[in-house]
C-alpha cells in the first residue's frame, strides 16, 4: 500500500509544481543514468526498456549481458501477462465505493470541500464501482469453477498449472468465461472514462490544492494507470487472438480462488530478440558460466535467435574440478520411472539420512519438484535419526532463498532442501557446503505449459522435442546445480547423483560430458559412507 502511494506514474496535476521531485530517489538515478559512461542494471530493467513505447535508458551501442542463460527465459516473462487473484483484489479494492472509506471516498471529500460539481453524480459512481467488484468476484468465480473440473481429473496433485488450448477455448465451458470478463472489461473503461473526468475537471479549474491534497490527487491518478493497464491485460489474455503465445492458470486446489494465477507468454522469442536487441546494437557479449551443451553453443544460440555470424569464446574453469570434487551414482536405490513415487522417497530419504551422518550436516539436497521436497523433509525429520541436526527446506522453513542460505551457514550440522531457484544463484563458500545431492535430473516437467507448446512446435518443424529442447535444457540446469558445489580454489566436495538415469541411458553421457571433469564412482550406501569419509 505504501508503495503504490510513492512510486511514480509521472505528474497529473500540469500547472503545479510536483512535490516529490525533490524526494525522488529514483528519478535522481534515472538522470545520472542520462549522463553516465557506464550503467550496470539487471535484465528486468532492460527488457522493460525494450518493450516499453519510451524508453527509459539513454541510447546505447555496446551491452554485455551477464548470466545470458537467464534471457530466453526473462524476455517471455517481459512480453508476457501475469495477473493473479490476490493481487487484482488488493489492487482494485484501494478504490472502494463511499461505504469502503477509501480512494474514492478520499477524492469525493476533497470536492466538496472546493465545491467542485461533476458531470456524473457521486452516487452514480459509487453503483458503477459496486456493480464492477460485482462482476469481478463472478468472473473469478466462473474461472475457478472450470479450473477446479479440470483439476479434479489429477488425482492426488493439489498444485495444477492447466494450459488453456485453442480447442478449450472453443469448448461450451469456456464461453462463460468469456462473457464474465467481457463485463468485467466493460465496467472498467466505463470507470476509467469517469474517473479521467474527474480528473480533467480538477486540472481544468485549477483549483489550489494541498501538497498532500495534490499528493491525493496524483495518487488516484496513479490507480487510474494501474487500472488500465490490468484492463489491457484482461483483454489480451480473454479477447484477443493469442497467437504464437502459451496460456495457462496455475493454482492450488486447496486455496481457490486465492492461489489462482493467469498467464501467457510468447512460446518464442528469438525474433523479439534479434529484432529489438542484436540488429540496434553495434555489438553485444553475452556470457555465464553455463551456455554449452557437450561443448556446443547451438542449442543457447537457437533459444536467443542468434545466427551462426556470432564469436564464440569456452574458457575452462579456473578450478581443478578433478582434484576438488567427486560424483557418486549410488546402486542400491530404484530407478525412479520403475517403482511408484511414494516407494522412490522412501528410499532417498533413508539414504539421505546416512549420507547425512557421514557428512556432519553441510548437506544441500536439490529436487526438481515440491511434493518430493516436502515428502523427503517430512521423513527425515520423524525418522527420529537427525535430532542434533538443523532441517531447513523451501517453502516450509520460514525465510526468502537468501535467509536460509545464511541460516543454513550458522548452523554446524545443517541440512537444506531446494527446488528450482536453488540450483542456481546460490553461494556456500567453503566447508559449509560440502556434499550436493541431486534427488532427479532437472527435466522440466513434460506437462509444464511452455514446454508443451514448444514441443508442438518442434514436432511441426520435425524435430525432436525431447533431444533439441528438453534435453538441453536440463544439462545446462544440472550444470548450475553442480556449480553450487565449488566456490573457491580451496573448496572440496561431493556430488551425488541418485538418478541412475545419468549412467543407464544414453542421453546421461551428455550431463557428465557437459560438467568439468571428475572422477567418477557407482557403489552401495556403505560404498559411499566410506569414500565420504575418506575424502571429506
Amino acid at each position: 500500500m505504501f508503495w503504490n502511494r510513492l512510486k511514480h506514474d509521472g505528474w497529473h496535476l500540469t500547472h503545479t509544481k510536483d512535490p516529490w521531485i525533490g524526494k525522488d530517489f529514483y528519478l535522481a538515478a534515472r538522470k545520472n543514468a542520462q549522463e553516465a559512461d557506464i550503467i550496470i542494471t539487471n535484465h528486468s530493467m532492460l527488457l522493460t526498456d525494450m518493450v516499453r513505447e519510451s524508453s527509459m535508458l539513454p541510447p546505447y551501442d555496446y551491452l554485455v549481458i551477464d548470466e545470458a542463460h537467464h534471457l530466453e527465459k526473462s524476455a517471455r516473462q517481459h512480453l508476457g501477462v501475469i495477473m493473479d487473484y490476490l493481487s487484482i483484489k488488493f489492487s482494485t479494492s484501494q478504490l472502494g465505493t463511499l461505504d469502503h472509506k477509501q480512494l474514492f471516498y478520499r477524492l469525493d471529500q476533497l470536492l466538496s470541500s472546493h465545491s467542485v460539481d461533476l458531470k456524473t453524480h457521486t452516487f452514480v459512481l459509487d453503483k458503477i464501482i459496486g456493480q464492477f467488484y460485482l462482476d469481478l468476484e463472478e468472473a473469478f468465480s466462473v474461472l475457478t469453477s472450470v479450473f477446479y473440473k479440470k483439476a479434479k481429473k489429477r488425482t492426488g496433485i493439489q498444485k495444477i498449472q492447466l494450459r488453456i488450448t485453442d480447442e478449450m477455448k472453443n469448448s461450451r465451458y469456456w464461453q462463460p468465461v468469456l462473457m464474465s470478463m467481457e463485463r468485467v472489461i466493460s465496467g472498467m473503461k466505463h470507470m476509467e472514462r469517469e474517473f479521467q473526468q474527474v480528473l480533467d475537471t480538477i486540472k481544468e479549474k485549477k483549483i489550489k490544492l494541498l501538497d498532500k491534497e495534490k499528493a491525493l490527487i496524483e495518487e488516484f491518478y496513479s490507480f487510474l494507470v494501474d487500472l488500465t493497464e490490468l484492463r489491457t491485460n484482461f483483454q489480451t489474455v480473454f479477447l484477443k487472438d493469442m497467437n504464437n503465445h502459451v496460456l495457462w492458470l496455475d493454482g492450488d486446489t486447496r486455496s481457490l480462488p486465492n492461489s489462482l494465477t493467469i498467464q501467457a507468454q510468447p512460446i518464442m522469442v528469438d525474433g523479439n530478440l534479434q529484432s529489438e536487441i542484436f540488429a540496434k546494437k553495434k555489438s553485444v557479449v553475452l556470457t555465464s558460466a553455463t551456455l554449452t551443451v557437450s561443448g556446443s553453443f547451438q542449442y543457447f544460440l537457437n533459444e536467443i535467435g542468434l545466427a551462426d555470424n556470432v564469436k564464440k569464446v569456452q574458457l575452462t574453469s579456473p578450478f581443478d574440478y578433478h582434484e576438488v570434487s567427486r560424483l557418486f551414482v549410488p546402486t542400491d536405490v530404484p530407478e525412479i520411472q520403475q517403482v511408484q513415487s511414494e516407494e522412490y522417497i522412501e528410499a532417498i530419504s533413508s539414504h539421505l539420512i546416512g549420507v547425512a551422518q557421514a557428512t556432519k550436516g553441510r548437506m544441500l539436497i536439490l529436487f526438481t519438484s515440491y511434493d518430493m521436497l516436502r515428502k523427503t523433509y517430512e521423513l527425515m525429520k520423524e525418522s527420529g535419526l537427525l535430532e542434533e541436526y538443523v532441517l531447513m527446506a523451501q517453502g516450509i522453513t520460514s525465510g526468502s532463498r537468501t535467509r536460509l542460505t545464511k541460516n543454513f551457514q550458522r548452523f554446524d550440522k545443517a541440512i537444506l532442501f531446494g527446488t528450482s531457484s536453488f540450483w542456481e544463484g546460490v553461494d556456500i563458500p567453503g566447508e559449509d557446503l560440502s556434499c550436493l545431492a541431486m534427488v532427479r535430473l532437472p527435466f522440466s516437467p513434460p506437462d509444464e505449459p511452455v514446454n508443451q507448446a514448444k514441443s508442438d512446435i518442434l514436432k511441426a518443424q520435425g524435430k525432436n522435442p525431447f533431444s533439441s529442447h528438453s534435453l538441453p535444457e536440463a544439462i545446462i540446469r544440472f550444470k548450475q546445480g553442480v556449480g553450487r558445489l565449488i566456490r573457491r580454489s580451496s573448496d572440496r566436495g561431493i556430488v551425488i547423483v541418485y538418478d541412475r538415469r545419468i549412467k543407464t541411458t544414453r542421453y546421461g553421457k551428455a550431463f557428465l560430458q557437459s560438467i568439468p571433469s571428475m572422477e567418477v564412482k557407482e557403489g552401495d550406501l556403505f560404498d559411499l559412507v566410506s569414500w565420504i569419509e575418506d575424502w571429506l
